[in-house]
């Protein structure tokens, strides 16, 4: 019972406005049923001579408090596509457009109002290429943003690969860097023991010189004496 009457609006499209309500009446089953036909005795009416905001108005005093009905409407205005796909946003949507007093109306007057809130809560990129087409069938607006949404995530792919043959071209440079660096490195740290290995010979060359000179001084003083 509850599947079929929140789906309502929908078969609502193909059912003439004079049959609402027995067409309502024909998806109750089980207690819901009983419910009908004794609000019926009580009307003193057939379904056919029901009105359909009448029926309406009984079913939802009945199975749907005014409490639950403004948190669904407060909920459908809140709502935004967000991280959520085409797909689910609109699953999502649709289920509490359900609850909607505005879409429980004739389809025809719900219509543009219903495209009008999906598109203003579409992502940005989104709504900005759906906008300018004006579109007021919902249908046409759910796949014409589906095949933005497909577009937009092949192009973002495509992109994403760029990028990451770009991280890996960059990343190949600081390597080479790096091999010139510790090449540069290691030569500039033979040439520093190479130059004390000859600082240190300089040295020994400078030592045994003075030890010569300081010989041949000894020498001489000693002759003198």
């Amino acid at each position: 019972m509850g599947g079929a009457l929140m789906t309502l609006a929908t078969f609502l499209k193909h059912v003439p406005n004079n049959q609402y309500v027995e067409f309502a009446a024909y998806q109750l089953s089980g207690e819901a049923q009983q419910w009908w036909q004794e609000e019926c005795r009580l009307l003193q009416l057939q379904n056919a001579d029901i009105p359909w905001d009448v029926f309406q108005m009984a079913f939802y005093k009945k199975y749907f408090p005014e409490s639950a009905r403004e948190a669904k409407k407060m909920e459908l205005m809140q709502l935004k596509q967000g991280s959520l796909s085409i797909t689910d946003y609109t699953s999502r949507f649709e289920e509490l457009c359900r609850f909607s007093r505005v879409c429980q109306g004739a389809p025809k007057t719900y219509e543009s109002w219903k495209c009008i809130k999906y598109q203003r809560s579409l992502k940005d990129n989104i709504m900005t290429a759906v906008a300018t087409l004006e579109i007021r069938i919902f249908s046409d607006l759910m796949n014409k943003a589906r095949v933005i949404e497909e577009y937009t995530g092949t192009l973002m792919a495509t992109r994403g690969r760029g990028r990451t043959r770009s991280r890996e071209s960059r990343n190949e440079q600081p390597a080479d860097n790096h091999a010139e660096f510790m090449a540069t490195i290691a030569n500039l740290t033979n040439t520093m023991e190479a130059n004390t290995v000859v600082t240190l010979q300089a040295v020994q060359r400078l030592g045994q010189s003075a030890g010569n000179v300081n010989g041949n001084s000894e020498g001489n003083t000693n002759d003198n004496a």
